[in-house]
């Protein structure tokens, strides 16, 4: 790569990292146009790799402008056929296994060039009346077009506080299928809602919510067979509220799901940016005149699945498709506090509170 070119590509870098950082600080959305102009840059010099990265990159960010997202993925797949393309050529010219092919690609590389930004889904002058206009979308939405299904859970969890050594008193799971290609839910597999005792009180406003939905006694006793089955074979596991809290206390329980990809529908998915005033899972709903109650973990584990079924403000993509483009939360680590914590739960798992199966 020539010097001048370095200077270019290095400016974009800067450019993109300072604009990630402003997006992740004001929950805003990113444009597509220096990383299309990086992209296409690397595209100039054959180097497939590096542009797939940074195509890449954009929209594992999950903050892009929906008109952004087929720009940069008709670019990506472009990227990947050129990219093989060129391993193909490698591969027949034995005599230069070991060099970069030099040979241009079928397809004149892409110059460099300014792109013009796309507009915001919502002007800022958007009112609240006009917000109210949203169309609720059903989950379930039948499609005679193929089925790419993948297994999702969406979970909520009540807890006695947010520390190392609290406990997980309430969980509701609740476990469905998604078709990629047909962007919707197209079958609910499995509901479940159980309930354990701690070790730790249960703070005051969570036993006066529980009274007013019959009372955690009648709720079943927390069976880890019927969680067990239900988390096989699943792609994400889906929270909204504190999902690192949520997951910590889970996995506490039930250490052998640590691995799971995790996500966060309150946290990866730039609300402000897509003109809502509140991230709160009812709130956002009721943008769309969907005001079910949401109190209990059991109807907020299905909210959140009826929210991710919405399309997005002025456009037909769910925000389902949005949530997928994104990266997983960090993987899950271990801290001395939470192994410990972790290891007096199972150790006496069915004296804390399980269902003891026959």
């Amino acid at each position: 790569m020539k010097a001048l070119t370095r200077k270019v590509a290095h400016s974009l870098i800067e450019k993109i990292v300072t604009g990630e950082k402003q997006a992740a600080k004001n929950d805003t959305l990113v444009s597509c146009d220096n990383y299309l102009t990086l992209a296409r840059l690397y595209n100039s010099e054959l180097d497939y790799a590096k542009e797939i990265n940074v195509l890449q990159r954009f929209l594992d960010l999950g903050r892009a402008v929906h008109e952004d997202l087929a720009l940069v993925e008709r670019q990506l797949s472009e990227a990947k056929a050129a990219q093989h393309e060129q391993r193909q050529i490698d591969k027949l010219n034995l005599n230069t296994q070991n060099e970069p092919s030099v040979k241009e690609a079928s397809k004149t590389p892409l110059r460099l060039q300014d792109e013009s930004g796309s507009e915001s889904i919502w002007n800022t002058t958007e009112t609240s009346q006009e917000r109210e206009k949203l169309t609720p979308r059903d989950i379930i939405n039948p499609t005679n077009k193929p089925i790419d299904a993948i297994k999702m859970v969406t979970v909520c969890a009540a807890y006695t506080g947010k520390t190392e050594d609290d406990e997980l008193f309430e969980l509701a799971l609740v476990s469905f299928q998604y078709c990629r290609n047909n962007d919707t839910v197209i079958k609910i597999l499995d509901e479940y809602h159980g309930s354990r005792k701690t070790k730790k009180p249960i703070p005051i406003a969570a036993v006066s919510r529980l009274s007013a939905s019959h009372g955690i006694e009648s709720i079943e006793a927390l069976n880890q067979d019927r969680v067990n089955t239900i988390m096989e074979n699943v792609e994400s596991v889906i929270s909204h509220n504190d999902p690192y809290i949520e997951r910590q206390h889970f996995i506490c329980l039930f250490p052998h799901f640590e691995k799971l990809a995790w996500r966060s529908s309150q946290l990866d998915i730039p609300w402000s940016a897509l003109g809502f005033k509140d991230r709160g899972l009812s709130k956002i709903l009721n943008s769309y005149s969907i005001n079910r109650p949401n109190r209990t973990p059991q109807e907020r584990a299905k909210a959140i699945v009826r929210l991710l079924s919405q399309h997005e403000p002025g456009t037909q993509s769910s925000f389902f498709k949005r949530l997928l483009n994104c990266q997983p939360m960090k993987a899950f680590e271990w801290s001395k506090a939470l192994k410990s914590t972790s290891d007096k739960l199972t150790k006496k798992r069915f004296g804390f509170g399980f269902r003891k199966n026959n």
